[in-house]
């Protein structure tokens, strides 16, 4: 056989795989630039590049105005808040829309980790029993840090090796707090690069300041997943009115994996 013929017989060949190849791998949209509605009972999410974000109601809704994030806190039960002084989690369902946060923070620290299997959130109290925890170093450690420690811990298997991570805390804070907090983190989960937990903060207001007019001193987590439990879904992290985190699942009979940065 001549070189020549080898050659083709070589190429027709490679052709032929590349046409099966190109038939069998299923194609997802890209989330940056598509987007996709699924409704699930009353709610509806909407994925839409940049300016649109996921919300919860009838019909095309996005989060482009602060007023669409109020709607939202204002519609939240309290089961889908984490109080001051909680530490609670929720499986995240494997279709449809759900949102969740933590109650008004006026010098709390809430953190939020979450995979696209489960999220927590913990509130953690600026006070105990008039101790100042953020002031404290016996109660930061003893009323903050051991319990956060064992509440990941009890967590892990659910928020896998790198999950999503953001800490909220007051301006009034010191540094080396969140820097402690940030090391427990990712002491739980060594996959979490050294820059890889969100930080946003806040300014601390008085209690009596709490209003449903705005969403200052509050977090919103957002949860949409396809209606069918097959498709691509999004999470998302807000910090009073700045999305700080969005990442986005490729979900398969309602089980989500795989988190890609968006």
């Amino acid at each position: 056989m001549s070189a020549s013929v080898h050659f083709r017989n070589l190429l027709l060949t490679l052709i032929l795989g590349f046409l099966f190849f190109a038939t069998q791998v299923k194609s997802y949209l890209d989330p940056r630039v598509a987007g996709v509605e699924e409704r699930n009972g009353d709610r509806t999410a909407l994925s839409v590049p940049e300016t649109g974000l996921p919300g919860d109601g009838e019909g095309k809704k996005s989060l482009t105005k602060r007023a669409d994030l109020v709607a939202i806190w204002n519609a939240l039960p309290e089961t889908r808040k984490a109080l001051i002084r909680r530490m609670v989690h929720w499986d995240l369902p494997g279709s449809g829309v759900n949102n969740y946060g933590a109650s008004f923070c006026y010098g709390c620290i809430v953190i939020v980790v979450s995979s696209g299997k489960r999220l927590t959130i913990a509130h953690l109290p600026e006070v105990t029993r008039d101790i100042y925890n953020f002031q404290n170093e016996v109660a930061f450690l003893g009323n903050i840090l051991e319990p956060f420690d064992e509440f990941l811990h009890e967590n892990v298997e659910k928020l896998g090796n790198r999950p999503q991570a953001m800490i909220f805390s007051p301006t009034t804070v010191a540094v080396d707090i969140v820097s402690k907090l940030d090391a427990t983190i990712r002491g739980v989960f060594p996959a979490i690069s050294v820059d890889g937990v969100v930080k946003a903060t806040y300014i601390k207001t008085t209690a009596f300041s709490e209003s449903n007019q705005n969403v200052k001193g509050k977090v919103i987590v957002s949860w949409s997943a396809p209606a069918s439990g097959t498709g691509r879904a999004e999470l998302l992290f807000f910090a009073e009115e700045n999305l700080k985190v969005r990442v986005a699942y490729n979900c398969e009979d309602r089980n989500c994996m795989f988190a890609i940065p968006v």
